[in-house]
């Protein structure tokens, strides 16, 4: 049979870590289909129960989607395997299996089976599409499932979760064998002979990619945004810029300064489209309200989804999403630095360090990592002793850092693509304690940064703004975080500024004072005027 016409077996796998010893298996799914058919003829997925005690961690939340509660409905793993081997069919020989990035899932498949059955073996063969999609297309910038997927004109989806990876996984399949009929190869035996070839690649592969060269090449040199679109029509990203040309077309140069994120993002565009504006702050702003209406799978921090603004209680002991008399201090993002800073305050309280960085690290490691820190910078347990005196020595780290860097603003980073869907499946270096001390100065000083962001953003809902541009000095004026026409004169201060305000106006002012720092502007406000240079 040839490789289009066999029925074969697809899997995926979400786990905890990166193998067996460390991780377990968080869900499983499987399906049959063969490339000739337009979808799978059977599609499965089960989530997996995790061993007592343990939880989720919050990058695999975030990766996955899946949250503890999501577990109510989990199986053990003796019922998944009973399940699977229900579905699990063979026919006069035996089965294969595609895998995306198979020395990945092996382990923990092969951990499944030995301890819920005792098989030393699998009862599939196991075929990489990642390991045939190197040897056949090493010209692309990216070979993952999303970005390959993409390629071949699949649109992306979430692709989060082991079904939606199935599936991906098969329509890669499809767009493989197409690839591997055009050099001659059409059945498991001419694959197999052609796999094990040693042929010798290019040390240096020049990166070919679906959008049209002409295309990028004409682009206008004047500022404005640009939505980088999938075939099927999708905006995979938006994007600001001076200068619309220099930008786009600085994707598509060299391999420097290009992480495995944009290469998997370039890999899928097949167009793009652009909007001139006058000057890049306009076009910035512009950028924003793009992000929100149109939610592009690889923009990160202006998304309003799951996101909204968090005010504190002048004791910091409760917290609230609205701004209020009692809750007047912020606005602060959700799950920034305040909120770490609040269990470093619980953890010091109690005598145990509780999970507050993104990446878990062991208690003890964090505890000698703050022993460290504390050694480093003369601190004692009695000057830190409550989260107004934490919150002080990242306000005095914050200063320093700024005097460092003067004409450094540093708020929200210029441009962000996000994190893979498909877990990078490569081994982490373990932290030393002196790395997690590093962990806790930079908390120090992002705690300290946001208070004094807060009190930036706030001067600029209700102003007047004037600012040096592209085009000479142009002027803006916003009321209540948006912009206004109306008459310049001025008001009383509101005594709760943000009360009716959301992450949209928030981000609205990050953008606008991140861009007007930058240069010499002027800022009048209803009820003070105030220069910068």
């Amino acid at each position: 049979m040839t490789l289009s016409s066999s029925r074969l077996l697809f899997i995926d796998c979400q786990t905890t870590g990166m193998r067996p010893s460390v991780g377990s298996l968080l869900e499983m799914a499987w399906g049959w289909g063969q490339a000739d058919r337009d979808s799978l003829d059977f599609l499965r997925s089960e989530l997996v129960q995790l061993p007592e005690g343990q939880e989720i961690p919050r990058a695999v939340k975030d990766l996955t989607g899946i949250q503890n509660w999501d577990l109510a409905k989990a199986i053990s793993q003796s019922q998944l395997l009973q399940n699977f081997l229900a579905d699990f069919q063979v026919q006069d020989q035996k089965a294969l299996a595609i895998i995306h990035y198979g020395q990945f899932e092996k382990p923990f498949l092969q951990d499944l089976f030995h301890s819920q059955s005792e098989l030393e073996n699998l009862p599939f063969e196991i075929i990489c599409s990642q390991k045939i999609a190197k040897k056949l297309l090493p010209q692309l910038p990216s070979r993952n499932l999303r970005g390959l997927a993409g390629y071949f004109g699949t649109p992306i989806g979430e692709l989060k979760r082991a079904a939606s990876h199935v599936q991906a996984t098969f329509q890669i399949w499809q767009g493989l064998t197409q690839e591997l009929k055009s050099q001659g190869v059409q059945t498991f035996e001419e694959l197999q002979a052609w796999l094990a070839e040693t042929k010798k690649t290019p040390s240096q592969v020049r990166y070919e990619y679906r959008i049209e060269k002409e295309t990028r090449l004409k682009l206008p040199s004047t500022p404005g945004i640009y939505r980088m679109k999938a075939k099927s029509g999708d905006i995979l990203y938006v994007g600001k810029a001076t200068s619309l040309k220099n930008r786009v077309n600085s994707y598509f140069r060299g391999k420097k300064g290009r992480d495995r994120k944009k290469l998997e993002m370039l890999t899928q565009v097949w167009d793009l489209e652009i909007v001139q504006t006058a000057t890049s702050l306009e076009a910035a702003l512009l950028e924003n309200d793009e992000i929100k209406r149109l939610d592009p799978p690889y923009n990160i921090s202006l998304k309003a989804k799951d996101r909204s603004l968090r005010f504190f209680s002048k004791n910091f002991e409760s917290v609230s999403s609205a701004q209020n008399e009692a809750h007047p201090i912020g606005p602060f993002r959700p799950q920034g630095s305040l909120d770490q800073l609040k269990i470093l305050e619980k953890s010091l309280k109690d005598g145990i360090f509780y999970p507050l960085f993104y990446r878990p690290i062991p208690e003890p490691l964090l505890k000698e990592g703050f022993e460290i820190f504390c050694t480093q910078q003369g601190l004692t347990r009695e000057k830190l002793s409550t989260f107004r005196s934490l919150l002080a020595l990242g306000s005095c780290f914050y200063r320093k850092k700024r005097k460092l860097e003067k004409n450094e603003i540093l708020l929200e980073p210029d441009e962000d693509i996000e994190i893979s869907d498909e877990r990078e499946k490569e081994e982490e270096l373990e932290l030393t304690a002196q790395e997690v001390a590093l962990k806790f100065e930079r908390l120090f000083c992002r705690s300290g940064e946001s208070l004094w962001k807060s009190r930036c953003l706030t001067r600029l809902l209700n102003a007047e703004i004037s600012w040096e541009s592209e085009i000479g000095w142009k002027s803006l004026q916003f009321r209540n975080g948006r912009m206004s026409f109306e008459s310049s004169e001025k008001r009383s201060s509101p005594f709760f500024p943000w009360q009716n305000l959301g992450i949209s106006d928030y981000d609205r002012m990050s953008i606008l004072w991140s861009e007007i720092s930058r240069r010499p502007h002027r800022i009048l406000s209803f009820w003070s005027e105030q220069k910068f240079n």
